[in-house]
């Protein structure tokens, strides 16, 4: 026969279960642990791929990691019904024409189901879409939707916030909207789980080319600084100014504002070299048409980075009217100039901005101090 249980050991048991419980709540309460168990629901796996290319192309990492999260849920062999393949579910007509001969990776479809194929070509094609919109969020929705409709929706005030970003909640294609809303609410979960990177925040623009901030000592595993001689680099600017028909004196004013003349300058997002150019846009627009090699190291050489700069300002050139207007896309992204121009806030004309009335700080820091070194340096250079 069991023995009964007193009162005051029936009182002990459950005193003892309250203690372990109010442990329990206590622990899972912690950051330390709340930290364990949300990194289970947001891992990072093919770390050493993403870390790899998101390097490479000036990408967050966390940015990358919550991308492929949405897309695939970390899956390399995932397919979509529209026929999208691997972990960054990548289109093949996309990535065999636009993305494999530009970054030299298999010209074959069945490539995107290796991951780190299919990572390479994820990050260098979404760099180039935040890069040439000049925002992350429009950029992820580009990723969805493509540019093109992403390019019509930034022309709708009706689409957009008073900044001139994609309102979410705006986007007409319903699946564009729920896949930007969770890109970003994952990209904020894994940037409060793991190290921040240098976020670039879905409402804020990134920086395509250059930054245009004070040049920084470079990590440990970058060169050291290497600066140039303002004559010798001038030489560089006349010489490919001539080729490309750019005012050698603009390409020395961006010199001065990007790297202070440092050939070794690196931005923290990885721009590189004298005029601070970010690989996407090295490998997307200028390295095709200029020949350049197709190296990252290629752009701490001084030539090499001066005739790409300078080729990439005349890019701008013919699609813009004013050096102004130049000067500002090459900081803040053409995306952006062009759908400025469109809206009578920043543009009374359509053709040219109402410097003043830019939304973005460093972008208007940036056109006036490039302008004011423009001026000084056709004092100095003009007559030869």
């Amino acid at each position: 026969m069991e023995k009964r249980r007193s009162p005051t050991e029936i009182l002990l048991e459950i005193t003892i279960i309250g203690i372990i419980l109010a442990l329990v709540v206590i622990a899972f309460s912690s950051d330390a642990v709340r930290s364990f168990f949300g990194k289970m629901g947001y891992k990072k796996e093919y770390s050493e791929h993403v870390e790899k290319y998101s390097e490479l192309f000036g990408v967050d990492e966390n940015l990358v990691y919550a991308v492929i999260k949405a897309e695939s849920g970390f899956d390399p062999d995932a397919t979509s019904r529209q026929g999208a393949r691997g972990l960054m579910q990548i289109m093949p007509t996309t990535y065999l024409y636009d993305i494999a001969p530009v970054i030299n990776t298999p010209a074959d479809a069945d490539a995107l189901y290796d991951p780190e194929t299919n990572i390479h070509a994820g990050i260098y094609y979404l760099s180039r879409l935040i890069d040439y919109f000049g925002s992350t969020r429009s950029g992820i929705a580009a990723y969805n939707a493509g540019a093109t409709n992403v390019r019509r929706w930034l022309s709708d005030p009706a689409l957009c916030d008073d900044s001139g970003e994609l309102d979410i909640s705006e986007i007409p294609f319903s699946e564009t909207k729920a896949y930007v809303g969770r890109v970003e609410k994952f990209f904020e979960k894994y940037t409060e789980l793991y190290r921040p990177k240098d976020v670039d925040k879905p409402d804020e623009p990134t920086v395509p080319v250059g930054s245009g901030d004070e040049p920084q000592p470079p990590p440990d595993d970058k060169p050291e600084k290497l600066i140039i001689d303002a004559d010798d680099a001038f030489a560089l600017a006349k010489k490919y100014g001539e080729m490309y028909g750019v005012d050698p004196c603009l390409v020395m004013a961006v010199i001065h504002v990007e790297s202070a003349f440092d050939a070794h300058a690196v931005s923290s997002s990885n721009a590189l070299g004298l005029m601070q150019i970010k690989m996407s846009t090295y490998l997307g627009d200028i390295m095709p048409a200029t020949g350049t090699p197709a190296d990252k190291d290629a752009l701490f050489d001084a030539e090499t980075n001066i005739k790409a700069g300078t080729y990439y300002l005349h890019w701008l050139t013919e699609r813009l009217v004013g050096v102004d207007e130049v000067i500002v896309a090459y900081n803040y992204g053409i995306g952006n100039v062009i759908r400025m121009l469109k809206d009578p806030e920043y543009s009374s004309d359509g053709v040219t901005l109402l410097y003043d009335k830019i939304p973005n700080a460093s972008a208007r820091n940036y056109h006036r101090w490039v302008m004011e070194r423009y001026e000084e340096y056709k004092a100095v250079y003009g007559s030869k």
